[in-house]
């Protein structure tokens, strides 16, 4: 596989990347599955329009802060007043409502006691009447609002209704409940339309950050490469300096050696070797006897710095994983900068990632 090939892969992406959290926190939204979000559906099958989305994004995230900051700050506020509203306020109302009602229902009772009989009836008869207009409500619903088949099989269950008034009340019922499906099915439609507009909105600017990443990053590669060119303006003359400075003293350094050579013994190169092989010989042995009459100090040195080398291995490795995270980012990034690099991405668990 190229390096062209490697980097246009089919991407497997979690919602634990970068770029997935910064999309779901800037809407809100922390969805399990991209069937569960309500964005559009492209920012979970192709890379490209995540890639721009989330670059414009990152970009205006200080802003977006500010406003989400603001935001919260208002909706404590007014979560802190509703608290009071539905809590506190009913709780320090409860007792003089307890006493309103206590003294409406003596007032209720002392006139029910005054009242003849057929006013209390009368009364009675409406409190009965409500309650199945309440039954009527509920037989409806258990016959999926089959008018006909109630008032054939049920008005049995209504000793007050009458059959027209029965009829009458299913009437508005069924009014009702067509009018609210109605509403129910014209809020589906209108979520459709946000979500489409909300596609078309994303739309705009997956473009415009296309268009002005590039155009950023133009910039930033036109001023690296100016200050490239007046870097080595300015250094070239020193570049040159230092090299001739190293030139002439290899040149000396040459004329030094030859003359050695030039000027030395038989027998000073004789006695050169000799104290070499002498020094030689000594260090083997001092290292044999290191090695084999003192394992314990040489086997406690070796575990004293055997620490300090794995702590240096792993920052290597771990460096070393670094630099290539970086240049594989860099390297999709300039890549997916080309509008024919679109690769789909498989939205995966974290540890598949």
């Amino acid at each position: 596989m190229s390096l062209i090939q490697y980097i246009k892969r089919d991407r497997s992406l979690s919602f634990s990347d970068w770029r997935y959290r910064l999309l779901h926190w800037v809407f809100g939204i922390s969805p399990k599955t991209p069937s569960e979000s309500p964005l559009p559906g492209f920012l979970y099958t192709h890379y490209c329009p995540l890639f721009h989305l989330t670059n414009i994004l990152a970009i205006l995230f200080p802003l977006i802060f500010l406003i989400k900051l603001v935001v919260g700050v208002l909706a404590m506020i007014g979560g802190f007043v509703m608290f009071v509203k539905h809590h506190v306020l009913p709780a320090v109302l409860k007792p003089i409502r307890k006493m309103l009602d206590a003294i409406a229902e003596n007032r209720r009772k002392a006139a029910l006691a005054r009242m003849s009989t057929p006013e209390y009836l009368a009364m009675a008869e409406k409190e009965q009447k409500k309650k199945e207009i309440s039954l009527l409500r509920s037989v409806y619903q258990l016959h999926d609002g089959d008018i006909d088949y109630i008032l054939k099989h049920e008005t049995y269950r209504f000793d007050i209704l009458k059959d027209s008034e029965v009829r009458e009340i299913l009437e508005k019922i069924k009014v009702k409940e067509d009018a609210q499906a109605e509403a129910h099915k014209q809020r589906l439609l209108d979520a459709e339309a946000r979500k489409k507009e909300l596609a078309e909105r994303m739309v705009f600017w997956i473009r415009f950050s296309q268009i002005f990443v590039k155009g950023l990053t133009a910039v930033v590669i036109a001023l690296a490469i100016l200050g490239l060119l007046y870097g080595l303006y300015a250094v070239t003359p020193l570049v040159f300096a230092l090299v001739c400075s190293i030139l002439v003293g290899l040149w000396d350094i040459l004329l030094v050696v030859a003359d050695f050579f030039m000027n030395i013994s038989i027998s000073g190169v004789l006695n050169f070797a000799l104290q070499f092989f002498l020094v030689t010989v000594s260090a083997l042995g001092l290292g044999w006897l290191l090695v084999h009459t003192a394992p314990p100090v040489f086997n406690k040195v070796s575990n004293l710095f055997s620490t300090p080398i794995e702590i240096m291995k792993q920052c290597f490795s771990a460096t070393g994983t670094a630099i290539c995270s970086a240049v594989d980012g860099v390297a999709t990034f300039v890549v997916a900068l080309y509008e024919d690099n679109c690769p789909v991405i498989k939205v995966v668990e974290e540890e598949e990632a």
